[in-house]
């Protein structure tokens, strides 16, 4: 009796929908967004598509916020996600070579003068020098080419200088290419136009003359919004034995001084902690006319500071409390500032039975002259 595995029909299912999605136009945009790998099972190579994902700076945003990565087999053979590990970049604290962008980071590879292509990481032609500079020695007639993922919105900028004169530099942004250091030129500086996280973003370095040449790139910096960047470098595996390893980039979004909400005024209260009349706080959409969004800056990742001082005055012979918050940006360095009325209970707030209680919280205001704090 002719029989069917189940194993069988789900796998002739899975090879069905991928020749289905490669061969309709319904799905031909989502499979062109899926990166391919070098085969390491023939005809079974694994392919995934790790979509970039942005988070506020707070340290409790939530896990289904980011889109998880999702990988299939060429074959159809079920494919599997087996956990990844985790890197933390910051931007805008140092220039060079150096963090996200250190030397290593960057995929390597030499296209010799016979047309052949050397990708071995990072060729001998590169050399790491002080300050976070990138030495590149070029032989006669090669070309090599040095490329990374921008991890973030922003730019690019870096200096450099060559000694002899036929270096070429041309750079190549998500396949177009525009020489950016002619033959002529002996030094210079670079400044990239607008780029976006998940641009492929490659330096390619020719040399026309007879000998070896130098170039030095020098005070690389990449100027963005983000705070900083986390890369997870996924594993993945199928049945037929193929495996892969990939990056996914989650960029953290910086706060603006724009995004704090300062506490409201408060009428005829007898307790005046920041606990009981609020704190500032973030609001992370951006929309000031939804409440659910903000988080205290307490639970933030985002570098600011908060402080206070309050400031004890009569006002319509009632006292008031003038608290003056002060929020930093430890980033940036600037700072915004906000007075927020708290207005004490007196005699004429209460009715008779409390009166007593009233004068009781007047008379311990009148013994405050400066009351500080510093938020967190």
């Amino acid at each position: 009796m002719f029989r069917i595995k189940i194993k069988d029909f789900y796998r002739a299912g899975l090879i069905l929908w991928f020749m289905i999605a490669l061969a309709t136009d319904v799905f031909s945009a989502k499979i062109s967004n899926f990166t391919s790998v070098q085969k390491n099972i023939p005809g079974c190579a694994l392919h995934y598509q790790a979509n970039h994902s942005e988070v506020f700076c707070s340290d409790d945003w939530e896990e289904s916020k980011i889109d998880k990565p999702f990988v299939i087999s060429e074959c159809g053979s079920p494919a599997y996600l087996a956990g990844y590990e985790e890197r933390y970049y910051e931007f805008g604290n140092e220039k060079g070579f150096q963090g996200y962008f250190e030397i290593d980071k960057w995929k390597a590879s030499r296209i010799n003068g016979d047309g052949g292509v050397d990708v071995t990481g990072a060729p001998i032609g590169l050399q790491a020098e002080g300050a976070g500079n990138l030495l590149v020695r070029s032989r006669p007639t090669d070309r090599l080419q040095l490329e990374i993922v921008i991890p973030a919105e922003g730019y690019l900028s870096f200096n450099w200088k060559k000694s002899g004169g036929s270096i070429f530099v041309s750079l190549i942004l998500n396949g177009e290419k525009k020489q950016i250091v002619s033959k002529r030129d002996e030094s210079g500086s670079f400044f990239s136009e607008l780029l976006h996280e998940g641009d492929i973003f490659i330096l390619e370095i020719e040399s026309q003359g007879e000998f070896e040449q130098d170039l030095v790139l020098e005070e690389l910096e990449f100027l963005t919004n983000a705070l900083g960047v986390l890369e997870r470098n996924w594993k993945a595996f199928n049945l037929e034995g193929a495996n892969i390893r990939f990056s996914q980039f989650i960029t953290i979004i910086r706060a603006n001084l724009i995004d704090v909400v300062f506490p409201p005024n408060v009428k005829n209260i007898e307790k005046y902690d920041p606990d009981r009349t609020g704190y500032p706080l973030l609001d992370t959409d951006g929309l000031f006319f939804t409440t659910t969004d903000r988080i205290p800056i307490e639970k933030g990742a985002c570098q600011f500071e908060v402080s206070w001082k309050d400031e004890l005055v009569t006002q319509e012979e009632k006292p008031v409390i003038l608290r003056h918050w002060v929020v930093d940006d430890l980033k940036t360095g600037s700072v915004i500032k906000e007075t927020q009325k708290i207005s004490l209970f007196s005699d004429k707030d209460l009715p008779p039975s409390l009166s007593k209680q009233a004068k009781e919280v007047n008379n311990s205001m009148n013994s405050i002259l400066d009351v500080h704090g510093v938020g967190y």
